[in-house]
């Protein structure tokens, strides 16, 4: 079992018309803070806020012109969601702690600082029978 100090952070929602996705999602109780572009990732990102305990979405689109990491995954879908993301307290120990445990995973990105989420780094990992998953590294207190 992963340690505790691992927690479920958000869903990332692909899209291609992120006002229609964020428009169905605002219809069952999400809010949306500012949308914002990520030069590291090479997409727009929105993030949901509290909304009622609902789990969070991450909005991920493509900026027009700009070839993203995106496209293979809306290549047969309108909007899928492609990613989870954990919260940890350090990302250097992220990849012996799943091997730790068994988990097979590569990490697929650099470490990079996270605009939407005031620069706190995150990394990309395709990890055997859950797909990507983004850890970001807890805020320090």
């Amino acid at each position: 079992m992963l340690s505790p100090i691992y927690s479920f952070h958000h869903f990332g929602l692909a899209t291609k018309n992120a006002q229609t996705s964020k428009s169905s999602l605002e219809a069952i109780g999400y809010r949306f803070g500012q949308a914002i572009y990520d030069p590291f990732q090479k997409v727009n990102l929105q993030i949901s806020e509290d909304s009622n305990a609902l789990p969070r979405i991450e909005l991920v689109w493509e900026k027009e012109g700009v070839s993203s990491p995106l496209t293979p995954f809306l290549k047969s879908a309108d909007a899928c969601f492609y990613h989870i993301c954990f919260e940890c307290p350090d990302l250097k120990n992220v990849e012996s702690e799943l091997q730790t445990h068994g988990i097979r995973a590569i990490q697929i990105t650099d470490i990079s600082p996270a605009i939407l989420f005031d620069n706190r780094r995150i990394v990309f990992y395709k990890v055997k029978n859950l797909g990507l998953v983004e850890f970001l590294e807890r805020a320090e207190n």
